[in-house]
């Protein structure tokens, strides 16, 4: 996911089972944040993903048993 659309993915926190993320495209990407929930959603334990591309922003909720931040 990151090798295609991204090009920096920082975390800002995580805590149990949620997890916020800034981003930054690559320049001449045309960007669709429906791509980047698709793929976080197909990672097995998330149950929720939101992108919010004014800010560059990406949560997600996941089960702690499956998978981390």
């Amino acid at each position: 996911m990151a090798g295609t659309w991204l090009s920096r993915l920082e975390p800002l926190h995580k805590n149990r089972g949620r997890a916020r993320f800034r981003y930054r495209c690559r320049p001449g990407t045309s960007f669709d944040p429906r791509h980047i929930e698709r793929a976080v959603e197909a990672i097995k334990g998330v149950s929720t993903v939101k992108v919010n591309p004014i800010i560059c922003s990406l949560m997600i909720e996941f089960e702690r048993e499956v998978t981390d931040a």
